[in-house]
């Protein structure tokens, strides 16, 4: 299942398949699938969901398998899913995204809450919230808004409650970069801040790391408008990525570089200034290491003649710089970063 082989998901629903046969005819407990066995198969297909329906519908045809499994052998209740299974499954419509996933999810979240044998994990809130982030629909921010205050609230009532952490708050945010609101971008700072002031107040949990600042760099990069409102959008942007360089223990990695590259192309219209950060940016990135393929194709695409030069010199032929690049001081640092998908 962790091997990088494309039919992974489909090798290893075999081997469950057999188990389960030869369980079925001999009744033999050493050929009885365990939980472990089952969820080993729904993270297989997950991993798969971005790329078909099918992978969805076979995970729950085995979440109905599980169950039924569980309520005929007598001996079998140890593979009635369990929260890592639902987990799984939720993690599973994130990645399929869409308004269907979204509604699934919710069902699926109820179907946990009313259970005796359950108790929904942090995982677990913070899936929903990614399905709804990108069921697709322009209103999925106040969806998300809606299901974290509901946790929020719960907290509030019973002390032992699940809080929203860093995560949560991220989700919202880029809940808010596929909105297309007049304001996302200052609604996404507003939500940074809430988050600085909630870890003020002994949240521990909630403070913004490199992912939270390089989300809300998102949002600012998607604002339409006039020229003047691009401006207010690209001054917030700067002043974002002025911070987060300012944390004690969070720094920009190749991904926020990449993002702010986006915002300034996209809010700055004068050329000039355009050069002057992308320029800036480049030195920074470059001195950290942290210059991967992916970036350094934007800086050509989006820095002018002249500063490609200026930056590239003699790496440079027919406009293009060489891949030779990678074994310089610049990329030092870019294998050894590591991101995540809220």
């Amino acid at each position: 299942v962790e091997s990088n082989d494309p039919l992974c998901a489909e090798k290893a629903d075999a081997l469950l398949e057999k188990m389960v046969t030869l369980y079925e005819m001999t009744n033999d407990a050493e050929y009885a699938p365990s939980i472990i066995t089952f969820n080993v198969v729904l993270k297989a297909w997950s991993s798969k969901s971005s790329k078909c329906q099918s992978s969805i519908n076979r995970i729950f045809d085995i979440l109905r398998q599980m169950k039924e499994l569980s309520r005929q052998k007598v001996n079998s209740n140890s593979i009635m899913p369990d929260i890592i299974s639902y987990n799984t499954v939720l993690s599973a419509l994130a990645r399929r995204g869409g308004q269907e996933a979204a509604l699934r999810s919710l069902e699926i979240f109820a179907e946990v809450e009313n259970s005796s044998q359950l108790e929904p994990d942090i995982n677990t809130f913070n899936s929903v919230l990614n399905c709804l982030a990108k069921s697709g629909e322009t209103s999925a921010h106040l969806e998300v808004s809606s299901f974290l205050n509901s946790m929020e609230k719960r907290a509030l009532r019973d002390e032992t409650a699940i809080l929203p952490d860093r995560i949560s708050y991220t989700t919202l945010i880029d809940a808010l970069s596929r909105s297309k609101l007049p304001n996302q971008g200052q609604r996404a700072r507003d939500v940074l801040n809430q988050m600085f002031d909630l870890h003020r107040r002994g949240r521990s949990n909630v403070h913004p790391d490199v992912y939270t600042f390089t989300s809300v760099l998102q949002v600012f990069a998607k604002t339409k408008g006039r020229r003047n409102i691009r401006r207010d959008a690209l001054r917030q942007a700067i002043q974002t990525f002025e911070e987060l360089q300012r944390q004690p223990h969070v720094q920009p990695n190749s991904l926020t570089y990449e993002t702010m590259l986006n915002a300034i192309s996209a809010l700055s219209s004068e050329s000039d200034e355009r050069d002057r950060f992308f320029e800036h940016i480049f030195n920074q990135c470059s001195e950290r290491g942290l210059l991967n393929q992916q970036l350094l194709d934007i800086f050509q695409n989006v820095a002018g003649k002249d500063l490609c030069n200026k930056l590239f010199g003699n790496l440079s032929a027919n406009g293009n710089v060489q891949s030779t690049y990678a074994e310089s001081s610049w990329s030092l640092n870019v294998q050894k970063e590591h991101f995540r998908k809220y």
